[in-house]
């Protein structure tokens, strides 16, 4: 089963370059700081690994129809879709039953808030099987989380819920663990984004 990593973003663009050119495919990426300079260290490393071109399309106040024309002009390049927090149920819906329509030769990156991700994961399911296990979050620096980070952050969330990991990891295989950001993260964390 695939599992999610914590990457920093030349990974994800190796990632990306192991598809090959015309791979069709499309990734979630999670940062924990919404800092412009994150976005731009993630588009010039994603872009330096590919050697790809890299636009970003914030997609907020953009139509559906404006989105699908946005991102077939051109379709070969890379496209980091950001905007999300407006997105209700009908939207992700909508996206989830159209979204061949979205299909081009180029990748497609979703810049996703952990909320956004538990939405994505829950709203649009068929959207959800066409990034696979390729869902990457990434520190506020564009680094990779470090262990210490990780563990800290894990036991954080054990006292906070008043619950282990591993009945954590069991609610989730059981179907019954509550779709809240803060079980995505804990899950992410733990290495099993398969279960989200």
């Amino acid at each position: 089963m695939p599992e999610f990593a914590a990457q920093r973003p030349f990974e994800v663009g190796r990632r990306i370059e192991l598809r090959g050119p015309s791979s069709y495919a499309w990734l979630v990426v999670t940062l924990a700081d919404s800092e412009p300079e994150a976005l731009d260290n993630l588009i010039l490393e994603i872009a330096a690994a590919t050697s790809l071109p890299f636009r970003v399309l914030n997609i907020q106040d953009l139509s559906f129809e404006d989105v699908q024309a946005h991102l077939h002009q051109p379709d070969a390049d890379g496209v980091v879709l950001s905007g999300f927090q407006d997105f209700d149920p009908p939207i992700w819906s909508k996206w989830d039953v159209n979204r061949s329509r979205f299909q081009r030769p180029g990748p497609i990156v979703l810049l996703l808030t952990t909320a956004e991700l538990s939405r994505f994961c829950s709203l649009a399911p068929n959207l959800r099987s066409f990034v696979g296990g390729s869902i990457f979050p990434l520190a506020s620096s564009g680094g990779q989380l470090s262990e210490a980070e990780k563990s800290q952050r894990i036991q954080d969330l054990e006292k906070h819920y008043g619950t282990s990991s591993q009945d954590v990891i069991q609610r989730a295989q059981d179907g019954i663990l509550p779709p809240e950001p803060q079980f995505v993260e804990w899950l992410v964390l733990l290495g099993r984004g398969d279960l989200v």
